[in-house]
């Protein structure tokens, strides 16, 4: 009877295993991890902790390029007139006066960012209002470099930069008339450097997840739709052990051995699996060869809701294979990839982080902050999901004091300080308690004045908002206070950081 049982709980577990295993273990500590792993990892946390203290920063933290300057939309009007007057050098205030129809956004933070386009040989820079309160596509534009350092312009496009002015044009989806989009800088876009105690955290952060390595290997398959008729052949051993499976099993004994083998060649020829042999291989073999193999098999996603809820649970299969494997550097960074993600209200991954003692305020920050040039593999994370991590954090008052320093240090760079107000006002905009969140944000309020005078003029602090807090039936679950998402990012950050 035992065997048949056995025979055909395999077998269940087989077709119910299909797109990832989707539940899991909740441990009598709360937790997504069992006592003896947590122990394991705290020993590796507290190890790299006491080397990062005595750890000198190794090299200077730069911001992004930014300065102040007017950001000008111009949908109406004689365009190819005033992209010609930009081309001739015209004075910002000469081209306001002539070019009534244009749209100012005066005394902005503009930033630029350059990304780099590995196929088409581009080098991408893209231009950003930071304080523009329109829709999120409205507030910048791209131009594209080749390799010889020229403006790449598409079919219908002009692009173009002079002395102060940077400007582009398009013709927006749908519409048949030309629009210019221009920043005239004030003064010429700079990358400042970060002073230490911001710089640190960034690189606590790099320094605990360790950024030499990412959570797939550089050449994993890609698993999904798109995918199908790129699959290799797989080896004789797993394809004997799939023909196993597939006739459910009627050679029970067999069973250890077919696995057995098929595992070491897979491993081996690092083959392409799929999450039946990945799950058999983690219950009956060993988590660091199902590690291995998920390691090596990169799920696509289709669209936002498969990102939504396929991703956080190929996440969580990593970062739980990782834990048990104590593979430190896999598990960090698949952890941070669902963090956040609720699973059945029970697990956000802000506990178990804390109960390996890291130090999740200063982690969460650095991953806040942003710099040129990062560590490779250093996560990102978008502003309204850390301000939702950070109610998460058992000390708050940590928190907030670190967030509120960081606003108000005149040494760090307007854009970082920018992105801590943001930072603060969606931690508020989640927290339970509506005192809690008035009274914070009368201590974000007194902050702010301490960020230069343009940026204390235009940043917000609505206190409507804030005193309806995230049970608000008028704002979305994700609301973020005017802050752009990025659409370059390969994968949206919904559920905690991006590290590939």
């Amino acid at each position: 009877m035992k065997p048949l049982i056995l025979l055909l709980s395999l077998s269940l577990c087989a077709i119910t295993s299909y797109s990832q295993r989707a539940e899991f273990t909740i441990y009598p500590n709360g937790l997504l991890y069992n006592d003896t792993t947590i122990s394991r990892l705290r020993s590796i946390a507290d190890s790299l902790q006491q080397h990062f203290d005595g750890s000198p920063l190794g090299r200077d933290y730069y911001a992004f390029r930014q300065g102040r300057g007017h950001y000008i939309r111009m949908t109406t009007g004689d365009v190819e007139a005033a992209v010609a007057d930009i081309r001739q050098g015209i004075g910002y205030e000469d081209f306001v006066r002539k070019y009534a129809a244009a749209k100012v956004d005066y005394f902005v933070l503009a930033t630029e960012r350059d990304v780099k386009d590995d196929y088409h040989h581009l080098t991408i820079a893209e231009y950003t209002d930071e304080l523009y309160d329109g829709p999120v596509n409205d507030a910048y534009f791209r131009i594209s470099y080749n390799v010889h350092g020229e403006i790449a312009a598409e079919s219908g496009e002009k692009a173009g930069e002079n002395g102060k002015w940077v400007f582009h044009t398009t013709y927006p989806p749908g519409h048949s008339t030309e629009e210019l989009r221009a920043f005239y800088f004030l003064q010429p876009l700079s990358s400042p450097k970060l002073p230490d105690a911001s710089a640190r955290l960034i690189f606590y952060t790099d320094y605990m997840i360790d950024t030499t390595a990412g959570i797939y290997y550089k050449d994993a398959w890609d698993d999904g739709p798109l995918f199908d008729q790129k699959r290799p052949a797989i080896g004789p051993a797993q394809a004997l052990f799939r023909a196993y499976i597939r006739d459910s099993l009627p050679r029970f004994p067999e069973f250890q051995r077919l696995l057995s083998q098929a595992v070491p060649e897979v491993v081996s020829q690092k083959s392409f699996t799929d999450d039946v042999l990945e799950d058999f291989t983690a219950k009956y073999y060993s988590s660091s060869a199902a590690l291995a193999m998920k390691r090596n098999r990169r799920i696509t996603y289709m669209d936002n809701f498969d990102i939504e809820v396929r991703g956080p649970i190929v996440d969580m299969n990593i970062a739980i294979l990782a834990a048990k494997s104590v593979n430190w550097p896999v598990f960090l960074k698949a952890h941070l990839q669902f963090m956040g993600y609720n699973y059945r209200g029970q697990v956000n991954g802000i506990k178990e982080l804390e109960a390996i003692d890291i130090r999740v305020p200063d982690l969460l920050l650095g991953i806040g902050l942003q710099t040129i040039h990062p560590a490779q593999n250093h996560p990102w994370g978008s502003i309204s999901k850390l301000g939702k991590d950070l109610v998460e954090v058992s000390d708050k008052q940590t928190a907030e004091r670190a967030i509120l320093a960081t606003i108000r240090d005149p040494a760090l760079d307007d854009y970082n300080r920018l992105r801590m107000h943001y930072l603060f006002l969606n931690y508020l905009f989640f927290l339970p308690d509506k005192e809690n969140r008035l009274a914070g944000l009368r201590v974000l309020e007194d902050a702010d004045k301490m960020l230069p005078v343009y940026l204390a003029a235009k940043v917000k602090t609505d206190p409507s908002v804030i005193e309806r807090g995230n049970m608000a039936s008028d704002f979305p679950s994700e609301f973020e206070f005017s802050w752009p998402y990025r659409p370059w990012k390969s994968r949206p950050d919904l559920y905690g950081t991006t590290i590939h």
